[in-house]
Parts: structure tokens; C-alpha cells; sequence
């Protein structure tokens, strides 16, 4: 802007001096200056109609703290020389994040595609999208600028951070009998509802698990072998009411405290629910961690939750919406970053040395 002030004011005063003292020189000058701005103006508009711009990601997943990579194809189909332009990402985090925008020098080749290669700076954990890119291209003595807007539908997820922690599970969490709607595909089991495997009859099986149409088929003794449900004995609670009280960690270091013990239960095969209570239905929710998917589904989860900060009863809550599903174990973390199980407060942690003092906890459940 100020450099288009100064060139109306430089063209002013040209025109001035020039009639003030009939100078044909400086008459000819601002002709030219005038002309000038005539060919800038057909310049934009060629180039804002040749160029676009196309963004994308190497990595759609980045952990937080890590530098982003980005890779930007502006493209012109003119003919004309190279000239300069800056590229404007705007993103957000989703879902009511505020408007950002990231700035990219560069240039627009003459009838080819620029490649640019950067890196956003470190993110705090979350869904990002961004929306739009704006390109700002340079007459040829970057004396003036116009812009031109694209729509984009790009997203990359920052993760939190999921640091090693040690877990150990106790013999009856290990053998919890429960309901499930998924069973083990190593043993099996008691429920007859879901067969685990057909097999010849073994010394020591019951009469009463011999398929007898098969055997007959067969001209030997075959077994039916009932399923074993995998219930889950561990419920993982995100308390993420603040109560009034000053927090001492955000919600960030909440959630890659309990990824890193969501992690270290799927680690060594205890399948568990992570349970909150969720501001959009209004009520507590789960989703059943097995192995790294379920994890990062809930991760995915996070990233859109609207998290209510009004203080629950979790577990009472947790008993009325799941009613006849038990439990033996109940891990609690909140955003102060205390870590209880069974009522029993294990600590509370710091976000500078969180990794460090995750380290040399185990967990018993």
C-alpha cells in the first residue's frame, strides 16, 4: 500500500513540476509512469487467470512438536517473464479454531510449475485444515501486487505425544470374564454363541461339545469349541472438568498422558475402554481400545470433542449408561495431570518431565 501511495505521489509531482515549469521531459515522464501502470494492470490480469496453486502433505499424520513438511506446486500456464509470488496459507484447527495464516515467498515460473519445499512450525495436537491459499503476484519491478484466492481441502492431524510406560496386569484382569461382542482367535472359551473352532475329539472334552451331525458325516468324533469373549476388565476415565480451579496442564498433556497409558495396556494385551464424559451428547462415552487403531480412533476422537467442563461422577454415570458391563479396574487421569487407580491417587505429573516420569512408572491392574 505504501508503495502504491508513494508511485501516485511520485506521478503528482511529476505532472506538476512539469506544468509548473512547461517541461516536456517530465511531461513525457508521467506519460510513460501512466503507461506503466496501464501494462501492470494488463499484467495482472493475464497472470491471476494463468496461475494455481495445489498444496499437499508428505506425512498426513505429524506429532506435536515436530516441524511439518510441506510441499507447494504453483503452477502458470503464461508465456510471460518469471515474477515474484508469495503464497498465504490460511488454516485452522478444527473445529472452532481461529483463522492462521502462513506465509511462503517464492516466484511463479514463466510457462512452468514451481516447486516449493518448507516446513510449518510445530503445532499443538489436533485436526488442522486448511481452507485456503492466497497468491500474491509481483509486477516485474515489484512495485505492485494483486491477489488471487483457492480453495483448498487439505488436513493433517498432529498427534500428541505417547511416551513408554510400564503395565502390569494382574491374573484377573488377564482372565476377566465378561460380555463382548469380540473374542479371542488364540483360545477358546465358554460362550456358545460364537464357535472358536471344529477339531477332532481330544481326551478330556465334554460329551456335551461333541457336533454330532458332523461326527456322523465324518465317521469320527468331532468338537465344537465355544468362544472366548474378550471383555474388557480396565476402564481408562478422562476427567476433564477443571472445577473451578486453576489448571496446572492443558488438555494437550492430558491426552498424551492417557494415550501413553492407552498404549502401554494395548502393549501388553489388555484390551480396556477409555471413557469421558462428551459436551456434544451430553452424556459419557467409550471407545474399546484392542491395538494402535482403536487408539488412534480415539485420538481422532479428541480432535472433534467439545469437552463439557462442569464436574461429573464419571464412574457413577459410567454404571447407569453401561449398566451389567463390569469392571475390575478403573484408571483416572485428569487435567492436572493426576493419575489414579481404584481411588488410589499413584501421582501427579509434570508436562516439562512428563516423559521422563512415565518412564520409571509401572501401573498394576
Amino acid at each position: 500500500m505504501l508503495k502504491v501511495l508513494a508511485y501516485v505521489l511520485a506521478m503528482g509531482l511529476t505532472v506538476y513540476v512539469g506544468v509548473i515549469y512547461s517541461s516536456v521531459s517530465l511531461l513525457l515522464l508521467f506519460v510513460l509512469e501512466f503507461f506503466f501502470l496501464l501494462l501492470d494492470a494488463v499484467f495482472f490480469l493475464f497472470q491471476r487467470r494463468k496461475c494455481s496453486v495445489c498444496l499437499t502433505f508428505p506425512l498426513p499424520v505429524a506429532e506435536r512438536g515436530q516441524r511439518i513438511p510441506v510441499e507447494i506446486a504453483l503452477k502458470n500456464k503464461g508465456r510471460l517473464f518469471n515474477v515474484r509470488a508469495d503464497i498465504l496459507l490460511e488454516y485452522r484447527k478444527f473445529p472452532r479454531g481461529k483463522r492462521k495464516v502462513f506465509k511462503i515467498p517464492g516466484f511463479l515460473e514463466a510457462k512452468g510449475t514451481a516447486q516449493f519445499f518448507t516446513h510449518i512450525k510445530s503445532l499443538e495436537s489436533g485436526s488442522y485444515h486448511f481452507e485456503r491459499a492466497k497468491v500474491r503476484l509481483y509486477d516485474p519491478l515489484s512495485l505492485f501486487w494483486t491477489g488471487k484466492k483457492f480453495i483448498l481441502s487439505e488436513r493433517i492431524d498432529v498427534m500428541p505425544p505417547i511416551y513408554a510406560t510400564g503395565v502390569l496386569v494382574s491374573e484377573p484382569v488377564r482372565h476377566f470374564q465378561g460380555e463382548s461382542d469380540i473374542y479371542d482367535n488364540l483360545r477358546g472359551g465358554d460362550d456358545a454363541s460364537e464357535t472358536f473352532q471344529i477339531r477332532p475329539f481330544r481326551k478330556g472334552d465334554k460329551l456335551k461339545d461333541i457336533h454330532w451331525k458332523l461326527s456322523a458325516k465324518e465317521d469320527e468324533w468331532i468338537v465344537r469349541e465355544n468362544g472366548q469373549p474378550l471383555a474388557c476388565a480396565v476402564v481408562l476415565f478422562l476427567d476433564f472438568s477443571d472445577a473451578g480451579k486453576k489448571l496446572e496442564s492443558d488438555t494437550d498433556d492430558m491426552i498424551s498422558l492417557a494415550a501413553s497409558i492407552s498404549f502401554a495396556l494395548s502393549e501388553a494385551k489388555c484390551p480396556h475402554y477409555i471413557s469421558w464424559y462428551a459436551g456434544t451428547e451430553k452424556d459419557i462415552v467409550r471407545i474399546r481400545v484392542d491395538d494402535e487403531e482403536g487408539l488412534y480412533l480415539f485420538l481422532n476422537r479428541m480432535f472433534t470433542e467439545c469437552f463439557a467442563d462442569e464436574t461429573h461422577d464419571l464412574l457413577e454415570e459410567y454404571r447407569d449408561r453401561y449398566k451389567g458391563e463390569g469392571y475390575l479396574t478403573n484408571i483416572r487421569v485428569n487435567r492436572r495431570l493426576t493419575l489414579s487407580v481404584n481411588g488410589e491417587e499413584i501421582g501427579t505429573f509434570s508436562p516439562e518431565s512428563l516423559k521422563e516420569e512415565l518412564a520409571e512408572l509401572v501401573i498394576r491392574v
